[in-house]
């Protein structure tokens, strides 16, 4: 059976690995403003003020984070970070009689702090082994999306690695976004980073 303690073993292992990726960059990172909401985010997010999108759609997701990629675009990455009413969802998601409430709690924030603090790090490592295979941002073509070593309970899929399959000039390649979780709103970005 799963439990919130297995889900932070898990969670601890994989941003200790990347803390100390990220630990070696001297920028100082700091969490967007706005993020830290009190009242429910939609479940749609707006796009330039024209569309509306579903971000809880794993391929609605994924052309968006490619999208960012290739444009060189942090803020438009910052919608998929964890806030608070994120963390509101996932209680709700997780509890359970093994963990206290304050448990809970306390582990959220610190995987919503991680999360924040290491995704512009993220970022420029996806885009740079990118670049490190000798492509260019501007000539990749995004073909599906794919999701890996799913997790849920009941019914609910709450956690899996995201795997974006493009094209550079009819050679096939896959980006894959690990460990995202999905909140209400939308997918939310993981804690790493590959590309195949």
């Amino acid at each position: 059976m799963f439990t919130m303690k297995t889900f932070i073993t898990s969670f601890t292992a994989i941003i200790f690995a990347l803390s100390i990726l990220t630990s070696c960059s001297t920028e100082e990172k700091t969490a967007p403003a706005d993020l830290d909401v009190k009242e429910s985010a939609p479940t749609t997010i707006a796009l330039e003020n024209t569309t509306s999108v579903d971000f809880t759609e794993p391929q609605n997701f994924g052309e968006e984070v490619l999208r960012a990629l290739r444009e060189d675009d942090y803020e438009k990455m910052e919608k998929f970070l964890p806030t608070s009413s994120d963390l509101v969802y996932f209680e709700g998601v997780f509890f359970n009689t093994e963990d206290t409430e304050r448990e809970l709690k306390d582990e959220l924030r610190r995987m919503q702090k991680e999360r924040i603090s290491g995704s512009k790090s993220l970022f420029e490592k996806a885009r740079q082994r990118v670049i490190d295979q000798g492509m260019s941002w501007n000539d990749l073509k995004f073909k599906k999306i794919e999701l890996s070593d799913v997790k849920q309970m009941g019914e609910v899929v709450y956690r899996a690695n995201i795997l974006i399959h493009f094209d550079y000039f009819g050679a096939k390649h896959i980006l894959e976004l690990d460990d995202c979780l999905k909140a209400e709103r939308t997918w939310l970005l993981g804690d790493g980073v590959w590309l195949d």
